[in-house]
């Protein structure tokens, strides 16, 4: 088990980004749904975007299981779809009866914040890679941690797709657009809270674990050693 204060700055940092994740997500569907250059642009960014995860996946310096990347890449190739989603959610170009918008917002809610949560993570692993020895895990290495993350993601993607389609915003313009994100941002950021902070704090107990395991593997190698 993590220690008080590993678990403290774990739920903070988890809380911090469940903030910034549904701030960028309810932005992103804002300008795709008004803007038809931001919709053009981020269809063509998650196109590129799925397919650099794509090839995150199959380039791999540690093995990873067939179902866990099954998964990625499916999830991936979700990414890639939602690129064309984008442009069918441009409210200038396409109307949707709320029975098809809804659903499409989810949708594209869970591509957006996947595809931003897998990049931040993948950043901040570097980072820590970089001011961390060799001998430190990554912030997030396991498969465990890495569902984790992705359930994460897809939980929080639906709920801000759905309050965003729900509450109409994509039929808001000018003031009315910008107070529609800051109601809807009263709905959003308590989730965001709640769903990051649970996710840093078990993101840190797979941590520790995954600490201990390879502790427990390199005295096992030295002892092994030792023997012969």
């Amino acid at each position: 088990m993590p220690t008080v204060m590993n678990s403290l700055l774990s739920i903070a940092g988890g809380v911090l980004l469940g903030i910034v994740v549904s701030w960028v997500v309810n932005c992103t569907l804002a300008e795709i749904s008004f803007n038809t250059f931001f919709s053009v642009y981020f269809g063509i960014l998650f196109t590129a975007i799925g397919g650099v995860i794509v090839w995150r996946i199959r380039a791999r310096a540690h093995p990873i299981s067939s179902t866990m990347r099954t998964v990625l890449i499916g999830f991936a190739i979700l990414v890639i779809a939602s690129g064309s989603l984008c442009i069918f959610l441009d409210t200038h170009w396409f109307h949707f009866r709320p029975l098809f918008k809804i659903p499409l917002y989810s949708l594209l809610g869970m591509s957006v914040c996947f595809a931003f949560t897998f990049s931040l993570m993948d950043l901040l692993n570097w980072l820590v890679g970089a001011c961390q020895n060799n001998d430190s895990i990554a912030l997030v290495e396991s498969k465990e941690q890495v569902y984790l993350v992705l359930g994460t993601s897809i939980v929080m993607g639906f709920v801000f797709g759905l309050i965003f389609g729900i509450m109409d915003v994509e039929d808001k313009h000018g003031w009315a657009l910008r107070n529609a994100l800051i109601h809807e941002e009263h709905y959003c950021l308590p989730v965001g809270l709640l769903i990051g902070g649970i996710a840093g704090y078990f993101n840190s107990v797979l941590r520790g674990d995954g600490h201990r395991q390879s502790v427990q593997s390199r005295q096992w190698g030295m002892d092994n050693n030792d023997n012969l």
